[in-house]
């Protein structure tokens, strides 16, 4: 706070904004609230409280907010939600951002041609926005109120997009042979503890409760972590006997499945079927490799590299089995569908969404093709009582 004249004032962002009288309880009342808000909200503090905001400023200062909040997948899509609105109505006051201008924006999703769900989302998600603006009076009650109003995209409008699909047992057998022996072994514990993929490749040693019988794994970061959601995996003892071998020696704060593990290994099988001798150039150049390698690995495997891995394995196959053997595509995810499935065939679907993690029966159902399975089976048993 600086003194102008008889009046206090602050400077931000370039302006001086007057506060009241020096020394007088108003100014530092002032003071104090300018600060807060600062603290809040960044570069969009609300400086005066007649002020009319654009909608580029309330953009700003909640996407600053929902960046330390939600994760990064809802994160981009909010992104994503006032990117587009930005587009059309950059410069637009909010108070003049009304049910018409909302419709606009929901109809360019549409134009977009995402699915009917993602654009109601993506709406929703606009709509948010509005309604956390009232708290720090970017938004008025009534303008965020009104935006209530838009009703949702319909199914006429735009396509929904077909149920994701389980990959069977059988092809996920036959794919094991033509793994690696890392990625082998992240597909079978994953299938086995019904994990997501994000789940069983930033496994850490340090994750794992091992002083019971049954082992309990707790991600450090998952999907709902934003949630304040506590997951707890349990590891039967198939899962054991694999990750036992993949923790050997290592660190708490160390991944259990590592790309530096997995080409060391597959080095070592190369030695290993090496038929001449190693020459010493060649031990030197490794040994001088070995102190300043000039590939870095990744600590743990990203998503589209255990993606790769699995989707070469198969094409690689399918170069050399006949056409009745072949292994259809498949991704790392459906195998979270096919243990749903077949944890409800055998236990019902309550044990399964307790398994999962899931709060909801209903969540559970969109993971669940048990229903299908069982409606072939029961057809295949029918007989005709007219007969």
């Amino acid at each position: 706070m600086k003194r102008d004249g008889v009046y206090a004032a602050i400077y931000l962002n370039g302006k001086k904004i007057r506060l009241g009288r020096y020394g007088t309880e108003e100014a530092n009342k002032e003071y104090r609230r300018i600060v807060g808000e600062w603290l809040a909200i960044g570069d969009a503090v609300a400086t005066n409280k007649t002020q009319t905001y654009l909608i580029d400023e309330l953009a700003v200062a909640f996407l600053r907010w929902a960046k330390s909040v939600y994760g990064r997948s809802d994160f981009g899509n909010y992104k994503t939600a006032i990117g587009m609105t930005l587009e059309l109505y950059s410069g637009t006051p909010v108070k003049d951002f009304g049910i018409r201008a909302l419709s606009t924006v929901r109809d360019s999703f549409v134009a977009k041609d995402y699915s009917r769900k993602y654009c109601n989302k993506l709406t929703g998600f606009v709509r948010k926005m509005f309604v956390w603006g009232i708290q720090y009076e970017f938004v008025t009650q009534e303008v965020a109120g009104a935006l209530k109003l838009v009703p949702p995209v319909h199914r006429k409008q735009a396509h929904d997009n077909p149920r994701r699909k389980l990959v069977p047992v059988e092809v996920v057998k036959a794919t094991l042979p033509y793994l690696s022996p890392m990625i082998r072994d992240m597909v079978c514990v994953q299938l086995l503890a019904i994990m997501r993929p994000s789940e069983i490749r930033r496994m850490q040693v340090g994750d794992i409760d091992k002083s019971q019988e049954i082992w309990i794994y707790r991600p450090g970061k998952h999907k709902g972590t934003w949630r304040e959601h506590h997951k707890a995996i349990a590891l039967g003892k198939p899962e054991q006997v694999i990750l036992e071998r993949r923790m050997a020696g290592k660190e708490p704060g160390r991944y259990v499945f590592t790309p530096a593990e997995a080409m060391q290994e597959r080095w070592e099988r190369a030695a290993s079927k090496r038929k001449t001798p190693v020459q010493p150039s060649q031990q030197e150049r490794k040994e001088e490799h070995a102190k300043n390698p000039k590939c870095r690995y990744r600590e743990y495997y990203k998503a589209e590299s255990y993606y790769n891995h699995i989707a070469r394995a198969i094409k690689s196959a399918n170069k050399k089995l006949p056409d009745d053997k072949q292994i259809p595509h498949w991704f790392p995810y459906k195998m979270r569908h096919t243990g749903v499935t077949e944890l409800a065939k055998m236990e019902g679907l309550e044990v399964a969404r307790a398994v999962v993690g899931h709060r909801l029966v209903d969540t559970t159902m969109g993971y669940n093709h048990a229903d299908e399975a069982i409606a072939l089976e029961a057809a295949k048993k029918r007989q005709n009582p007219l007969e």
